[in-house]
């Protein structure tokens, strides 16, 4: 059977909580750091490209009001939050059982 940390996932953009300090004692699981690369326009929304773990790189969907409020510009050190429900795996590792799902 495949160790259920094995695998690919999926996460919505709009299940990423941003925030301009540490916040501490969160319920949230996934905490980590990240720094604004740039921002896209996305209508209504504010698409946030983070850079993470080094090289990696998420985006993130924020309200324009957030945006605002949060003071977003690129270079910006923030951190991220995101609840464990919030991933789904899409894909085990193939080499560990050849197991797939969605």
């Amino acid at each position: 059977m495949a160790d259920p940390e094995e695998g690919q996932f999926e996460l919505s953009a709009r299940n990423v909580i941003l925030a301009r300090n540490d916040p501490g004692n969160v319920s949230a699981r996934n905490l980590f750091p990240a720094r604004v690369e740039r921002l896209l326009d996305f209508r209504r929304m504010v698409g946030v490209e983070l850079s993470c773990f080094g090289e990696e790189r998420l985006v993130v969907e924020v309200t324009r009001e957030a945006a605002a409020a949060l003071s977003l510009e690129p270079g910006l050190p923030l951190f991220a939050a995101v609840k464990a429900t919030a991933f789904r795996r899409i894909l085990w590792n193939r080499a560990i059982d050849g197991g797939f799902t969605a």
